[in-house]
């Protein structure tokens, strides 16, 4: 195992931590409205979850699971019901936008922290990601990689992952600190609409999935 390969490994969950999709944005609402511990929770959520995913990858087991088109279907349905949800909360939250929680709020943000697990996992796009951005660096050491060596890059991606949400927890709660209620419940709002609209995509290609495979 090489300086390289960890390097790509750090360099794959850091790109795909750092792209403008649900887990960027939620983790940009959440420490914007809540502080940077709930950023830092979600971080870590996502982080575990990119970490698994690449190992799977790198194992050869992820891209046997996501070629039937019936997984992806599954994927696709599952992976909406999740964003519709965690849109209906964002849109009804009455809770003080500036409240801060601290670190004895333990139990909640390890709760927000599995709840971002889940979400992240059961993200399609975040699959595919994993298995397109193998397959193009890693395509000569697929097959070739041992557990172990497996292993490690998924901490590496794990690694690259949480350090790109963390910055982003820590921009977003300084900026939140700095904004009114008004502006942040509108933050939490348009998030809403942004998770509806990635949920109706998903949606979308659920159908087209259905269709093509009649």
């Amino acid at each position: 195992m090489s300086a390289i390969f960890l390097m790509k490994a750090f360099f794959t969950g850091f790109c795909a931590a750092a792209a403008f999709g649900p887990v960027f944005i939620m983790t940009f609402n959440r420490a914007a409205l809540h502080g940077m511990y709930f950023g830092i929770a979600t971080a870590f959520g996502a982080a575990l979850t990119d970490g698994m995913l690449f190992f799977l990858v790198m194992s050869g087991l992820l891209g046997k699971l996501v070629l039937g088109p019936q997984m992806l279907i599954s994927l696709d349905i599952l992976g909406a019901a999740v964003l519709f949800a965690l849109s209906w909360h964002y849109w009804k939250t009455v809770q003080d936008v500036h409240e801060r929680v601290s670190v004895t709020d333990m139990w909640e943000l390890i709760l927000m922290t599995l709840k971002t697990f889940m979400m992240t996992l059961v993200n399609p796009s975040a699959i595919l990601f994993f298995v397109f951005i193998s397959m193009k660096l890693f395509g000569a050491e697929l097959g070739d990689v041992g557990v172990f060596e497996s292993s490690i890059g998924g901490l590496a991606v794990t690694g690259g992952t949480f350090s790109a949400l963390s910055l982003v927890s820590y921009i977003a709660s300084f900026v939140g600190a700095r904004l009114s209620p008004e502006r942040l419940r509108k933050i939490s709002r348009a998030t809403s609409i942004f998770l509806v609209g990635i949920g109706c995509l998903l949606i979308f290609d659920a159908l087209s999935l259905m269709l093509l495979n009649r």
